[in-house]
């Protein structure tokens, strides 16, 4: 039989059996630079389980029953996002993802996915608010914004939609202030008897705080902007409260879609919605 303590050395102190002048054949010097990155994969890996076993418990059991270290942080992480997109709590927006994703591939040991992490913390959030770089894709968006936002808000309008919704000359000679506000006015009755409107009709008053940036719901006024102030929201701190917000805000963008087709199909149409919300009369032809 075996017997252990046959083969074992006799007791010796620590000094003896290493001295700190030999150099041991089998080992290398471990450069700090190499274990603060280890140190940083190990941490970010933890973050990302945590994310995942968190608000995915079941996925964690499914999918990662091995041992942790065989899987990168960065695919935990997508793992997540992906979740979250395909039980409905809200869009992700890739394209900041992407982007960190491109940057790590060129910078390599230099960037080591750092702008990547961040969002181990913070939302990758899709937004839908309007601004100068987007209201062009959405022209019925844009003929309510030039239409109907107070003075200044309005930095510059599309050449094309001026003459589809035949207001080249008109906002200059027959809109002011006053006809704003009557405008509004007309969309206040809309809001105030619903019913009384046809369907397509009664999202308009909606339709324009949307167009304006004054719906008072974050995903609709606001744009994900990770390289000027974000917003950055945190997982920790307001995952809950987005799940609700992207709902209500589901309705709303299911009529913008309708009246995006609308205008798509003739551009004409614009004039129509224009000349409705500059002096009210049928609704007819309002019909998307």
């Amino acid at each position: 039989m075996f017997n252990p303590t046959r083969h074992a050395p006799p007791p010796r102190s620590a000094g003896l059996l290493i001295k700190p002048w030999a150099i041991l054949q089998r080992t290398r010097p471990l450069k700090l630079e190499r274990l603060k990155i280890h140190v940083q994969e190990v941490e970010r890996l933890y973050l990302a389980l945590k994310l995942l076993r968190r608000h995915f418990p079941q996925t964690v059991a499914e999918q990662y029953p091995g041992t942790l270290k065989e899987h990168p942080w960065y695919q935990v992480l997508a793992h997540f996002l992906n979740e979250i997109e395909q039980q409905g709590w809200f869009e992700i927006d890739w394209q900041p993802l992407n982007e960190a994703w491109q940057h790590w591939l060129e910078a390599g040991t230099e960037e080591n996915g750092d702008h990547l992490a961040v969002y181990l913390h913070c939302i990758p959030l899709r937004m839908y608010g309007f601004s100068l770089d987007n209201i062009h894709t959405a022209p019925a968006m844009e003929l309510l914004r030039i239409l109907l936002a107070r003075e200044g808000q309005v930095e510059a309008v599309s050449a094309q939609l001026l003459i589809d919704a035949e207001l080249y000359d008109q906002l200059e000679t027959n809109w002011d202030e006053s006809h704003r506000q009557q405008a509004l006015l007309l969309l206040d009755q809309i809001e105030a008897d619903p019913g009384a409107w046809p369907e397509p009709v009664r999202f308009l008053p909606e339709l324009v705080r949307w167009a304006c940036g004054q719906t008072n719901n974050i995903l609709l006024d606001r744009q994900f902007r990770p390289y000027h102030n974000g917003p950055w929201l945190r997982w920790d701190h307001h995952l809950t409260d987005l799940r609700g917000i992207y709902q209500r805000t589901k309705p709303l963008r299911r009529h913008l879609d309708r009246l995006n087709t609308w205008v798509e199909q003739d551009a004409g149409r614009l004039a129509i919605l224009a000349k409705f919300l500059m002096s009210g009369g049928p609704t007819d032809e309002l019909d998307w």
